[in-house]
């Protein structure tokens, strides 16, 4: 299972763009078998499910549209595409250019078929299992303390032709207060004088009780940020910053049970295309993490190179190796 296959994904959850000459081929291909698109048409709503619902009138024409390349082809649309003019699907994965979500195609991926499982997958994979998570809605969230692998997680989304400017940043720090105080009683404020939105959380530890300030702050500077948690009996002062090798340290004013704050980078890209690979190839499970973790496929029947990435990119998050 080194590589994916268009065949391999769900037909009826993605689509794709193919390159433009070999587009024109296939219209050629059409056009020699059938004796117009409508009846073009017809043939494809017996095939494909993203058609069978429509009139002949709104088929033809949407049909038409997807040959003029104006619109994504349904994954379902390309093989049944394959079995009526008896093309090779290799010849047509190898064409194939872009790939986007069936339902919302406006931030598609550069991906080549049939797609190679490499390192950078397999450690994009390990490192959501362990330190991130995927929601229903696709959207892929990492959150750490140590930015360096942040900067590696964001990396390797080359592979995707993403970059840096397509992730949304978040600075989440946690603050603790005193126990008996309630959201109405606190105001947040930033060292420029901005009001933060937070929320309060409890929290229960060995030693007992602790309640925390949440803080979700989008408009952060990691050199050097500071926090005032103002409130009728106190004010609580927290800063946050970065270390020499590049971890996020934090403290705060407020002694309490266990530690007083903490502080981690947390990045996240809506790309639903790239959230179902991972979902459905990398097998990462969709909103609340489980506690058993399984191995997928792609690492059981893997090779050596990405079993070892795997396991480098679990130990780097979750573990660490004695003496």
């Amino acid at each position: 299972m080194t590589f994916i296959h268009i065949w391999d994904l769900p037909v009826n959850e993605f689509s794709v763009k193919l390159n433009k000459i070999y587009l024109k081929k296939t219209i050629i291909e059409i056009k020699k078998n059938f004796k117009s698109i409508k009846e073009f048409s017809e043939a494809i709503k017996k095939e494909c499910n993203s058609f069978n619902k429509n009139t002949t009138e709104s088929s033809s024409e949407r049909v038409y549209e997807i040959l003029k390349n104006k619109f994504y082809i349904p994954l379902d649309f390309l093989l049944a595409l394959n079995k009526l003019l008896k093309l090779k699907l290799g010849e047509i994965e190898a064409n194939i250019t872009l790939l986007a979500d069936k339902k919302l195609a406006k931030r598609p991926i550069k991906i080549r078929f049939p797609f190679k499982i490499n390192e950078q997958f397999s450690k994009i994979c390990e490192i959501i299992r362990t330190e991130g998570y995927l929601s229903r809605e696709f959207q892929i969230t990492l959150s750490n303390s140590d930015t360096r692998i942040i900067n590696k997680f964001i990396r390797m989304f080359k592979i995707f032709s993403i970059r840096k400017k397509d992730f949304y940043f978040r600075l989440y720090t946690k603050i603790a207060v005193p126990k008996y105080l309630k959201k109405e009683d606190i105001q947040v404020f930033d060292a420029g004088g901005r009001k933060v939105k937070f929320y309060l959380r409890d929290k229960l530890l060995k030693l007992g009780k602790k309640k925390e300030v949440h803080i979700l702050d989008p408009n952060f500077n990691l050199d050097n940020q500071r926090y005032k948690i103002i409130t009728k009996q106190q004010i609580i002062e927290c800063r946050v910053w970065i270390n020499k090798t590049g971890n996020i340290k934090t403290g705060s004013s407020y002694q309490n049970i266990g530690k007083n704050s903490t502080s981690s980078l947390c990045v996240s890209i809506h790309n639903q295309a790239i959230g179902k690979l991972l979902n459905y190839i990398g097998e990462i499970p969709t909103g609340r993490k489980s506690k058993i973790i399984r191995l997928p496929k792609y690492i059981l029947l893997g090779s050596r190179e990405i079993i070892v990435a795997a396991f480098e990119e679990a130990i780097n998050c979750d573990g660490c190796v004695e003496k």
